[in-house]
């Protein structure tokens, strides 16, 4: 069993103490520089850890003749590009920048990094 393979079966474990850390730190901190990156930050964990294992189910149920290593990657991989889009667009929003267009464009360009990472 590989690093990423394991890496998932805490993927319950990590996903809680992100959640908890996240919803602690916005609760309890003002919404300074530092607290905003730690929530970043907090945020990205959380939902990577929460839609890998996610990315997974839909990677064995789509392609069953990948070994599992390359699936576990692949599911880490799309894990984290959905963090990253979601930490993009939250950023976006509290700076007053978000809209439609942009967020089609964040999209469409981790899709296309998605692709290129994947080849």
């Amino acid at each position: 069993m590989n690093a990423p393979t394991r890496l998932l079966r805490l993927w319950s474990v990590l996903a809680l103490l992100a959640w908890t850390g996240l919803i602690g730190l916005v609760n309890v901190q003002t919404p300074t520089p530092p607290a905003l990156t730690a929530a970043a930050a907090l945020l990205l964990l959380a939902v990577t850890t929460t839609s890998a294992p996610l990315w997974l189910l839909m990677a064995r149920r789509l392609t069953p003749t990948q070994t599992p290593a390359h699936q576990a990657r692949a599911a880490w991989r799309r894990g984290l590009l959905t963090g990253l889009a979601v930490v993009l667009l939250a950023l976006l929003r509290i700076l007053g920048l978000l809209d439609g267009v942009l967020a089609a464009l964040v999209v469409i360009a981790l899709i296309l990094v998605e692709k290129t990472l994947a080849r």
